[in-house]
């Protein structure tokens, strides 16, 4: 069966989903993405790509900060 659903794009993928059909029987229902544009394969977040993931930005940006504070310690300390 291929239908068509609404998602929060900010929120990660999901491979599957419990669904409780009428009778009360439980079913698992397994998502195929088609046609998508945008896929962070970090975060799996649809509005943005990996180079973009602002949780691997944060995490560069620290990284960034922490090579510049021990780079300016090395070069004090050779005077």
């Amino acid at each position: 069966v291929r239908v068509k659903v609404w998602f929060d794009v900010a929120r990660p993928l999901r491979k599957s989903k419990m669904v409780v059909l009428p009778d009360g029987e439980q079913k698992i229902v397994e998502f195929f993405y088609e046609q998508i544009q945008k896929r962070c394969y970090n975060c799996q977040r649809l509005n943005h790509e990996k180079d973009f993931c602002p949780l691997l930005v944060k995490e560069r940006q620290e990284k960034a900060a922490i090579r510049r504070t021990t780079d300016f310690a090395k070069k004090k300390q050779a005077g």
